[in-house]
């Protein structure tokens, strides 16, 4: 999987699925998120994966933290409950795969 700090291209990926974990999970499992995600008033926190066998993927929150709700909602390290987006579910399970292994390439 690369970790690249450039954008990656990912116009015309949607929801794929959900995984639920920590966000101190994902930075452990894929690195820090990218700054100035797609949408920073829907969004906390997004990754933008490339897996290098043509599979992009992106996890993110969305409309469930303080960027949207305000100071009472979760902070981003209390969130659990992440979007996956992608092509296609490849990008779902890749990113499941990831996680269930507990290490990133």
């Amino acid at each position: 999987m690369s970790d690249k700090t450039e954008r990656l291209n990912l116009d015309g990926t949607h929801l794929m699925g959900f995984v639920n974990c920590t966000y101190a999970t994902l930075v452990e499992r894929f690195g820090n998120p990218v700054p100035d995600g797609f949408d920073d008033f829907k969004c906390d926190a997004e990754w933008q994966l490339d897996f290098g066998d043509g599979v992009l993927a992106t996890i993110y929150n969305w409309k469930n933290g303080q960027n949207y709700n305000g100071l009472g909602a979760p902070s981003v390290e209390e969130i659990t409950n992440w979007h996956v987006g992608g092509f296609n579910k490849t990008a779902l399970h890749a990113v499941e795969n990831v996680l269930s292994q507990g290490e990133a390439s």
